[in-house]
C-alpha cells in the first residue's frame, strides 16, 4: 500500500485573545488528530498554528506597525491556508445606546471614526480600535486576493437602540466589497451553536463552503424596516438572557461571553477544517490524469 502523504494546513488566528482548553486553534488540533486516525482519505494533515495577540505575548500587539506590516506580508506571499479574526469590538459596544447607567458612547453610525468632543484618552482609545479594525479588513481583502479560507466574527448590527445607532464594522463599505473576492456573509445566534441560556446575535462573512452551507447561519446582510427596526438576515427569536448591564456582583454581563462557547469554537473550527479538505481533495480530482483513471480521494 502506497504510504499517505502529509499536507500542511498553515492556520492564522488574529486577536486570539486568551489560550483556552476548547478556543479555535485547540478544536482544529482535535480535528486534525481525528483526520489523522481515519484511513478514509489519502493524505495526512500536519496542523501549524500562529495565535495572535498581545494578551498572549507582548511581542504580538497588532498595534505596532512593522508587526502588521510582516503579517499583511505573509498573507500575500500565500503563507496561510486558513486566516480567523475576532477584531475586539468594545468600542462598538451597543451598551452605551441603552439608557443604563455605564459608559458613554464613543461612537455612532453617524460618527463611525469616532464622536466629536472626546477627551483625550477616549480619542487615544478610538485611534487605536480604529487601526486594528482597519488591519482586520485589510488581511481579508488580502486574503480574498489569494484566494485563502477567511473568518471574521463580529457582533451583528442590530440597528438603533434608545440613544441613538450604535456603530458597526457590517456597516463599512469596504467590508461588503469583500463580496467581489467571493465572501459571504450572514448571521447566527450563539443559543443555536452551543448550550447557552443567552441568544448573543453574531455576525460572521467567510469564504468557508461548509460554513456557507450550515442551515443555523443565515445569509444576508443586516436589513432594517423602514422604522429602523432590525429585519434580517437573523429570524425572530424571544428568550434568551439579556447582556445589557452588570450582574449582581458588579461585573457587566458580556464578560463571560467574550469567548466563543466550547461546542461552538468546535463547529466553526469543524466548518474551516471541512472547507480546507475539500480543496485538498479538489486538487487531487484536478491533478488527476482524465485518461485511464479517476481519483480514489474521499469526499469531504
Amino acid at each position: 500500500m502506497k504510504p499517505r502523504g502529509i499536507n500542511t494546513l498553515k492556520v492564522l488566528y488574529l486577536f486570539a485573545g486568551r489560550q483556552r482548553r476548547a478556543d479555535v486553534s485547540a478544536c482544529l488540533k482535535i480535528i486534525a488528530d481525528e483526520f489523522n486516525a481515519s484511513i478514509d482519505f489519502n493524505f495526512g494533515v500536519a496542523l501549524i498554528a500562529r495565535e495572535v495577540d498581545v494578551i498572549r505575548d507582548k511581542r504580538d500587539d497588532l498595534l505596532s506597525a512593522s508587526l502588521r506590516e510582516a503579517i499583511f506580508k505573509e498573507v500575500l506571499a500565500e503563507k496561510y491556508d486558513i486566516i480567523v479574526e475576532s477584531p475586539p469590538c468594545d468600542a462598538y459596544s451597543r451598551a452605551p445606546f441603552s439608557g443604563h447607567p455605564g459608559p458613554k458612547p464613543l461612537r455612532s453610525a453617524q460618527w463611525p471614526r469616532g464622536l466629536p468632543g472626546l477627551p483625550p484618552a477616549a480619542v487615544a482609545r478610538l485611534q487605536a480600535a480604529n487601526t486594528l479594525a482597519d488591519f482586520a479588513v485589510k488581511i481579508l481583502h488580502a486574503a480574498g486576493e489569494i484566494g485563502c479560507i477567511c473568518l471574521l466574527e463580529f457582533p451583528e448590527d442590530l440597528g438603533p437602540s434608545k440613544l441613538g445607532t450604535p456603530a458597526s464594522l457590517w456597516q463599512r463599505a469596504d467590508m461588503r466589497a469583500l463580496t467581489k473576492h467571493g465572501f459571504q456573509r450572514g448571521a447566527l445566534y450563539q443559543s443555536d451553536w452551543a448550550p447557552v441560556s443567552y441568544r448573543k446575535p453574531t455576525g460572521l462573512i467567510s469564504t468557508a463552503s461548509a460554513l456557507i452551507e450550515d442551515p443555523d447561519f443565515f445569509l444576508g446582510w443586516p436589513r432594517f424596516t423602514p422604522s429602523g427596526a432590525y429585519a434580517g438576515p437573523l429570524p425572530p427569536r424571544t428568550g434568551g438572557v439579556p447582556l445589557i448591564g452588570k450582574d449582581a456582583q458588579g461585573n457587566f454581563k458580556t464578560g463571560p461571553t467574550a469567548a466563543y462557547p466550547p461546542a461552538m469554537s468546535m463547529r466553526l473550527a469543524d466548518h474551516l477544517f471541512q472547507s480546507w479538505v475539500r480543496r485538498q481533495c479538489s486538487q487531487v480530482v484536478l491533478q488527476t490524469p482524465a485518461a485511464g483513471g479517476s481519483s480514489s480521494t474521499a469526499a469531504a
